[in-house]
Parts: structure tokens; sequence; C-alpha cells
């Protein structure tokens, strides 16, 4: 008796009518491959900012040791590039360090090429550790030092090696995700696995970042020209900035890394 009112108290309630009549509706539009905004209309227009990313420190000296490691796992003819990514712990599985960027270490050992490719993601290089191995940009092969930071501009032809008697690694960044997020991602690789180097080391930096441009030089690049930033010439600019006092109360001496021909 207690079950059947129960049963007859439920089957009366509007509210449960309501949701039920609801479900049902979603079930149906749901078989047409169509879904109701008002169910998630708060999780796509928020009341303010919001990310999964969390904060997260990756310690260099433990990389390191991660990185050099993979030399025993796998070539860099086998990997293409050998790289560890640094996953954002809020997004894992995903290859990316935040929504917008991807970031790993790469590590070349003696001897050995990552061979010649080009792709639609633009890459940036900050050298972390060795010396004397290299990175071919567009013709330009530019020797690599700690503190270094190279461009690699989108659709740039790139290979990387190592001439020297020591692993050299440092970080690459990319905007692979936001090229993927518009589904624009794509490569291609070349048939010799280094570029024929027609410009010296330190080429498009001292044809673009000496205070002078070369007549005709395209002045609305959109990208700078200048391939490596070489730390041997920024330090010495940060020794200024500290020595003559002109430092920012949070930062310290600073500089920032611009397309000389706009400032950009």
């Amino acid at each position: 008796m207690a079950v059947a009112t129960a049963t007859s108290a439920t089957s009366a309630d509007p509210k449960h009518n309501l949701q039920a009549a609801r479900q049902a509706y979603y079930d149906k539009i749901s078989k047409h491959d169509m879904t109701p905004l008002w169910e998630v209309l708060k999780n796509l227009v928020t009341k303010e900012p919001s990310t999964k990313c969390v904060p997260a420190l990756w310690n260099y000296k433990d990389a390191k040791q991660l990185v050099l490691e993979a030399g025993d796992v796998i070539t860099a003819e086998e990997a293409e590039r050998r790289v560890l990514v640094l996953e954002n712990p809020g997004l894992r599985g995903q290859s990316r360090i935040t929504n917008s960027l991807f970031a790993g270490i790469q590590l070349i050992l003696p001897g050995e090429v990552a061979p010649a490719h080009q792709h639609v993601a633009s890459a940036i290089r900050f050298v972390l550790d060795g010396q004397g191995a290299y990175t071919a940009v567009e013709g330009e092969k530019a020797m690599m030092s700690p503190g270094d930071f190279i461009l690699t501009p989108n659709w740039a032809p790139h290979d990387h090696g190592n001439t020297s008697d020591k692993p050299m690694l440092w970080l690459d960044v990319l905007d692979m995700p936001t090229v993927n997020h518009f589904e624009t991602s794509f490569a291609t690789h070349f048939d010799d696995p280094m570029q024929n180097t027609a410009r010296s080391d330190g080429d498009s930096l001292d044809r673009f970042g000496s205070g002078v441009l070369p007549d005709g030089s395209p002045i609305m690049l959109k990208r700078s020209p200048v391939i490596n930033y070489t730390y041997a010439r920024t330090r010495p600019i940060l020794e200024r900035l500290k020595n003559s006092g002109d430092i920012d109360k949070r930062h310290g001496a600073r500089v920032r890394y611009v397309n000389p021909m706009t400032g950009g």
C-alpha cells in the first residue's frame, strides 16, 4: 500500500513530470546532433575569465637529467625531434603548457642532426645548455650558446645539428595549439637532412640589428628578420642598464626582444 501511494504521488508531481518531459526532448534532439544552449550557456559565457591551466614549476636540474636519459631511449633520427613536452598539470594529454602554447626541452647529442623541415607553427628557442650546436634557418646557420634566443618564423625551413662533443639542450616554444585550434597545421620535409647554408653565423643580426638597415629592406615585414638574438650581445646591455640604475622596481634590468624594422 505504501509503495502504491508513493508511486501515485510521484506521477502527480508537476516538477517531476516537467523534468521527464525535458529529458525526453533532449534525448530526441540528441539523435539529430543538437543540444540545448540553455543547459550549457553558463559554461560557455562565464561571469569572469576561466582557465584550466594551473601554476607549475619545472626544476631544470631534474628536467635536464630526464632529457639526457632520452638520448639512451631513442635516436634523433627516429624521433625526428627528441623533445620532452612540458605539459601543464591541468592540461595533461594535450601537449601544451598553456591553452595557446606548446613548450618542450629538446636534446641534440654530439654528431646528430635533426633533419630539415618547415611547418605552419612559429617557434622560438631559448638555449639552456651546451656550446657549438647550430640551428639553420632559411639558409643561415646560427651557432648556439646558452642564453641565445632564436626565432624560427612560420614556414621557415630549419634544421638542427651538433658538431660539438657535448649534448645541447634548449627550450622550444611554439604556437601549435593555436594553429591546431583553427585546424590549419601542416608540414613538409626535405630530401636532404641539412639545408645549404649560404649565409654565415650572425649574418641576419649584422644586417638588421646594428642600427642600420640594408637599402630596400621590407620595412613592413611582420616578423623579425633576425635569426639569433645572442646572449653575448644582450648581456652587456643588461649590465649597462643595471650600472646606470635604469631598473624596473619589479623586474630589475630587463630588455625586450623586438623586430628591429618595426619595433614590434
